[in-house]
């Protein structure tokens, strides 16, 4: 498993996480971000994005 693989997959178990300490949900999927001040929502990557959009979205 690659440094990125590990990234991906914890990513959102962090983003829940934090999220959760701070009193907001996040919902990953969809095309469009976008909050309600309660709610997250973050788009979803695709599965086979390039290296630069994977890289963006995850610094």
């Amino acid at each position: 498993m690659t440094g990125m693989n590990v990234v991906e997959q914890a990513l959102p178990i962090v983003v829940k996480t934090l999220a959760g300490k701070l009193g907001v949900e996040i919902h990953i999927g969809g095309y469009e971000a976008s909050t309600d001040g309660h709610t997250i929502r973050i788009p979803a990557l695709p599965i086979d994005g390039s290296p630069s959009l994977r890289a963006k979205a995850y610094g």
